[in-house]
């Protein structure tokens, strides 16, 4: 068969007379997705999770809920249905193309209607490809597994990123090679079943059939239409980041000369969140509309159609709208405006700067060496509220100040915690690594950090567990009343199971969950406060934990804009390893009035601060929380 050469020119010309009904069909299903199977999808995480007697499954526990056979159907069932979800929106597209010509909103409703018809199918379709894509992606995923322990295992991994010895390269080359592999492979899977869509949608063929009559109707082309995708997606995302970004520079551009309006603040978060939903429905819309074109024209030149379609799908294209979809897609549109006009006035909810707690992340670990004792006199000396810092269990039965599983980052010794006596971890100097005028540092113990901060600074422990076992939570409870510690410290563990005993060992405590990925909502896990990665702290989920009584702390904003994101946010704590720099900011918002304040957080939600903070050290490379 000959190789179709499509330009751009040419997937765009069909839809001059279509792209209105597109558009109004990504609309209504936007909507419609956004406003209730969103929400539904989330009442059955949590159903499903509740199921296992859990409310919420993070990190560790979510790794161990995923490679249970319970977990395992679970999350493959969600992956289906999400992926139901991406056809049933391309779907929408190729039934609007194929609709009879009418007004923009009959042919949206006659699309919706047809993709009702078909819906059991395009779940049955995407559960099969969920499942053929795991197995076909599962040797790579191992293969990756395996190069990450031969190569990056001996030490702990905060060690590679920092020192990025060579053993580091090497395995990422061989994941690199292995990641090509898999995503070669995948693609090649994906393009043989490039028109199943089509075939399932206007002959009525089943996901089984289809996926099938696909693969020999594509065989010897796949290549191509490959090519032609990420053509077409190349091109189509790089104009819609130009959009986004003249967008978001208007808006700045537009900051500094509204003066003391708050009507005009107003007006510009709703303006600026109306022209940011166009743009991505826009994209989203002409996204679909053209590769539902490359599907039609794959479709027509390399299947030969079986006859009269027998899909009652396709019947209903022509049918005249019902006058209750008609309201109910008009209801959809008006609740998500309303929705975009109540997230513009949140955008100006004025928070009181005061509230926010500086956190030192492992001492002031920009002044001195992290999780010493010099760190955390910086954070007394940079007026921190709280000082973070990590403990773990020595074989000896001590508690131990450490972020890592061994010293071989911040010593250059490959002491393990957990199979090394606290004399031998504090006889590997810390210091001189980092600065000469701190050569005396050691790794503290835990007793050595609480009587520093004892009625100088709140102390917030993180609990580490690396190796199964130990009595950590014990030692931790003995060591605090030891120290005769009354209120003056908090706890939290990214091990939800530490989180758990200390809980039970100590309900008056203020226990905290830490957490960097999870399944289910973070803001209904059994723990006083919860800790997040910054980039997952948004509005909602920050307002649904306050309204919910815990408290809200993100982890680690060094640079001034993240920092004044995380104020406008109104979350309770940032995690910072510059509690000085985050103290300024906290001083400066504190003395603006409401209305400043106002425009600094739309300024910093919009992504960039009115006036530039001084620029920051260079970070280095990232850790493991």
């Amino acid at each position: 068969m000959s190789t179709q050469r499509t330009t751009l020119t040419e997937i765009l010309e069909p839809l001059r007379e279509r792209l209105p009904a597109l558009a109004f069909a990504t609309l209504l299903w936007r909507c419609m997705v956004g406003l209730l199977l969103v929400p539904l999808g989330l009442l059955l995480v949590r159903g499903l999770l509740e199921l296992d007697g859990r409310t919420v499954a993070a990190d560790g526990e979510l790794a161990a809920f995923a490679l249970s056979p319970y977990g395992a159907c679970v999350l493959g069932f969600l992956a289906s249905l999400a992926l139901g979800l991406g056809l049933a929106g391309q779907a929408l597209a190729l039934l609007v193309l194929a609709a009879p010509p009418g007004p923009a909103f009959e042919r949206a409703l006659g699309g919706l209607r047809a993709l009702r018809a078909r819906r059991r199918e395009l779940l049955r379709l995407a559960w099969r490809v969920v499942l053929r894509c795991a197995l076909l992606v599962l040797p790579f995923a191992g293969a990756l597994f395996l190069v990450a322990q031969h190569f990056l295992g001996t030490h702990d991994i905060n060690y590679y990123l920092a020192e990025r010895p060579p053993e580091l390269w090497l395995a990422l080359a061989l994941g690199i090679v292995l990641a090509l592999g898999g995503a070669l492979a995948l693609a090649a899977q994906l393009a043989a079943w490039g028109i199943a869509l089509p075939l399932l949608l206007f002959e009525g063929a089943n996901a089984r059939e289809a996926l099938r009559e696909s693969a020999r109707a594509t065989l010897g082309s796949r290549r191509a239409f490959c090519a032609q995708i990420a053509g077409c997606a190349a091109a189509l995302f790089a104009l819609q980041a130009l959009m986004s970004t003249l967008w978001i520079a208007l808006a700045r551009a537009a900051l500094p000369a509204l003066g003391s309006s708050l009507a005009s603040l107003i007006a510009l978060a709703a303006l600026w969140l109306l022209g940011a939903a166009a743009i991505d429905l826009g994209g989203g819309a002409l996204r679909g509309a053209c590769f539902a074109v490359l599907q039609q024209r794959w479709y027509r030149a390399r299947h030969v159609a079986r006859g009269a379609s027998s899909s009652s799908a396709v019947a209903e294209l022509a049918a005249p709208p019902r006058r209750a979809a008609a309201w109910l897609a008009l209801a959809l549109i008006g609740a998500a405006l309303v929705s975009l006009l109540s997230s513009a006035l949140a955008l100006l909810d004025d928070v009181p700067p005061e509230r926010c707690r500086i956190i030192a992340h492992r001492g002031a670990s920009h002044a001195a060496p992290e999780n010493t004792l010099a760190a955390v006199r910086a954070a007394i000396e940079e007026r921190a509220d709280m000082v973070e810092i990590d403990v773990q269990e020595t074989r000896d039965g001590a508690v131990v100040v450490l972020h890592d599983r061994d010293l071989k980052r911040v010593g250059g010794a490959a002491l393990a915690v957990a199979s090394s006596t606290a004399a031998e971890l504090r006889a590997v100097e810390l210091g001189a690594r980092y600065e000469v005028r701190f050569a005396s540092e050691r790794v503290p113990l835990l007793d050595e950090v609480l009587a520093l901060a004892r009625g100088r600074i709140h102390v917030l422990i993180e609990l580490k567990r690396y190796a199964p076992g130990g009595r950590l939570p014990e030692l931790v409870i003995e060591r605090v009343e030891a120290a005769g510690l009354a209120d003056g410290f908090s706890c939290m563990s990214m091990d939800p199971e530490l989180v758990r005993q200390l809980r039970v060992l100590r309900p008056g405590w203020r226990v905290g969950a830490l957490s960097a990925v999870s399944l289910g909502s973070l803001s209904r896990v059994d723990a006083a406060f919860v800790a997040v990665r910054a980039s997952r702290a948004s509005a909602a989920f920050v307002r649904e934990s306050q309204r919910r009584g815990k408290e809200v702390y993100v982890w680690t904003v060094n640079e001034p804009l993240a920092i004044a994101r995380a104020f406008a946010l109104g979350v309770d704590g940032v995690i910072t390893d510059r509690p000085a720099l985050a103290f300024a900011l906290r001083e400066e918002r504190a003395a603006q009035d409401g209305l400043e304040r106002t425009l600094g957080r739309l300024a910093a939600l919009l992504g960039s601060p009115i006036t530039p903070p001084p620029a920051s050290d260079d970070e280095g490379p990232p850790e493991i929380p």
